[in-house]
């Protein structure tokens, strides 16, 4: 059986919208939006999301989405702002 992963870059810093995964939509952080939305499609085996931002980061380990699958592939941290 063939699995589908979904991998989704989210930098910290945009050049045209400065940290727009980070900022509120709706009452929560637009990378909250995304990984909802992906946790939602069956299709998906896993969910990996590589970034370089703390943030999002730790963002992801209290997002309602983790529970689906969604892992974490971080680029390297250390330049990246809190």
């Amino acid at each position: 059986m063939t699995q589908i992963t979904a991998l989704v870059p989210m930098r910290h810093h945009s050049q045209r919208v400065p940290k727009k995964n980070s900022r509120i939509l709706a009452g929560k952080p637009l990378f909250h939006h995304i990984l909802s939305t992906l946790a939602d499609v069956p299709e998906l085996d896993a969910i990996y999301v590589d970034t370089d931002s703390s943030v999002i980061a730790e963002g992801i380990g209290v997002s309602p989405s983790n529970c689906h699958g969604v892992l974490l592939f971080a680029m390297a941290m250390e330049n990246s702002p809190k």
